[in-house]
C-alpha cells in the first residue's frame, strides 16, 4: 500500500510491502516527496510572503498502470492562527508518482499540479481544499472538497486538465451551498451508477469549532449530498434542481 502523509511542508507517498515493512525499492528509500509550494512562484506568487506555505495531502488514488496520485491543499495552511485570518488562502493541489515514485510529468506542470490562485487578482482570499480523488474507468478522476463555503467536486482529464464538459457553468465544478456563509465541505466520496455521493460537513450557525475558531461562531454538523447528473427535478424537499443535475441535501444536527 502506498501512504500520502506530510513531510514539513511537502507532498510525500511511502510504500510498503506486504508484511508492513518500507519498500526501499520506490522512490528515496521508500518515500516520494515533493514541495508544491514551490510552483507559486511561476504563478506570481512569491514564497517569501506565504506564512506557512504548507502542503497537505489528504487522499491518493493508483491507477491501473501504478501511478499514485495524491490530492490535498497548498497554500497558507488552515489560513488561520490566532491572530485571525491570514491574508493568504488555500488552494487544491495535487501531484502524481510513477509506481517507481518519479514525478509523472505527463501530468499537470511536471508531475504537479495547483488548481487556482490563493488570493483573486481583487484581493479576495481564496479558501479552496482537496479532500477525497476517486478514479473513473476512462481514465478521468473526480476530486472533492470545499470551495469557499461550499461543498464542491470537479472533474479532471487524466493529465491533470479540468473536463469542462461536466457540470453548467463550464469550468468542471458542481457546487453544493448548504448554509449561506457558513462552510461545507465534502471530505469523501462514492462514485454510484447514478451519480456522485459526498459526505463531510456543513456549519450551523452557533457555537464553535475550537480556541482557533470562535470568531467564526458555527459548529460543524455531518452533511450528506448526492449530486445525479440528469435533467430529472428531484422529488424531496431537500433537493436542489440545476440545468444539468439535481442535488440531493441532508444533514445531521
Amino acid at each position: 500500500p502506498n501512504a500520502p502523509v506530510g513531510t514539513g511542508d511537502d507532498f510525500c507517498v511511502v510504500r510498503f510491502d506486504s508484511q508492513g515493512r518500507v519498500d526501499l525499492t520506490f522512490g528515496q528509500d521508500g518515500m516520494a516527496s515533493t514541495d508544491m509550494g514551490a510552483v507559486f512562484p511561476e504563478q506570481g506568487y512569491p514564497l517569501e510572503s506565504l506564512i506557512f506555505d504548507t502542503d497537505e495531502p489528504y487522499a491518493a488514488s493508483i491507477d491501473p498502470q501504478g501511478n499514485i496520485l495524491v490530492v490535498g491543499t497548498t497554500g497558507d495552511g488552515a489560513s488561520w492562527n490566532s491572530e485571525g485570518p491570514s491574508p493568504w488562502g488555500d488552494v487544491v493541489s495535487m501531484a502524481r508518482f510513477t509506481s517507481t515514485g518519479a514525478l509523472d510529468s505527463s501530468f499537470g506542470d511536471d508531475g504537479v499540479l495547483l488548481e487556482g490562485q490563493p488570493v483573486t487578482d481583487s484581493g479576495t482570499v481564496v479558501r479552496d481544499w482537496g479532500r477525497s480523488v476517486s478514479l473513473l474507468p476512462d481514465g478521468q478522476f473526480l476530486v472533492s472538497g470545499q470551495t469557499t463555503d461550499d461543498m464542491v467536486v470537479t472533474r479532471y482529464n487524466g493529465d491533470g486538465s479540468v473536463d469542462t464538459s461536466f457540470g453548467s457553468e463550464g469550468d468542471g465544478q458542481v457546487e453544493i451551498p448548504f448554509t449561506d456563509g457558513l462552510p461545507s465541505s465534502a471530505l469523501t466520496m462514492l462514485v454510484v451508477p447514478n451519480g456522485i455521493i459526498l459526505g463531510g460537513f456543513t456549519g450551523t450557525p452557533g457555537g464553535d469549532i475550537n480556541v482557533d475558531y470562535q470568531q467564526l461562531g458555527y459548529q460543524q454538523n455531518f452533511a450528506l449530498a448526492m449530486y445525479r447528473p440528469t435533467e430529472a427535478a428531484a422529488s424531496d424537499l431537500y433537493a436542489t434542481a440545476t440545468p444539468q443535475g439535481t442535488v440531493d441535501l441532508r444533514w445531521i444536527d
